[in-house]
């Protein structure tokens, strides 16, 4: 089997004299669908000021969580989850803050547990009702980037109040 160098948009194998064309297009349509997807924000929250001197972030979109830790100025540490890979969404309250701990399960034998805390109470379980209608929606195979990003915001957090029912 003989490649030829990808040209004009298309990959050409040739085997014995006839042309194939490969599957690059289509993976570069999807990979173009990926990453402009991963700039729609559904919901983002941040820490309690007063009680966080530097406020983290907990950003969500169509395919991954993102928490960003800010522990000076212009400085942050930021950790990323697929939605595919989350297996436990918790939310920790008290009276005046919550915490949200997200577990990331990309690697079975060590699963990485984010933590974001100081969260307002109300913000923490929006944010958790999300993921888990996120989560829902990836394993049935909803196509997500047809719906508006406030839509999908409330379409997620409704899924996510009924899988907390069952």
């Amino acid at each position: 089997m003989i490649s030829y160098p990808y040209t004009q948009g298309r990959l050409y194998t040739s085997l014995h004299g006839t042309k194939i064309l490969g599957g690059l297009l289509d993976q570069e349509a999807n990979f173009a669908d990926l990453a402009s997807s991963s700039h729609r924000i559904i919901y983002k929250t941040r820490s309690i000021f007063p009680f966080d001197l530097f406020p983290d972030e907990l950003t969500i979109d169509e395919n991954k969580i993102n928490c960003i830790h800010h522990y000076f100025f212009r400085s942050e540490e930021v950790h990323s989850a697929l939605i595919e890979d989350v297996t436990d969404v918790v939310v920790t309250t008290n009276i005046l803050t919550a915490s949200l701990t997200i577990t990331n399960s990309a690697n079975q034998r060590f699963p990485i547990q984010l933590t974001i805390h100081n969260l307002p109470p109300h913000e923490a379980l929006r944010a958790r009702r999300v993921v888990q209608g996120l989560i829902a929606a990836k394993r049935v195979g909803i196509d997500l980037t047809s719906y508006a990003p406030k839509n999908l915001e409330v379409l997620a957090e409704k899924l996510g109040e009924a899988e907390l029912a069952e």
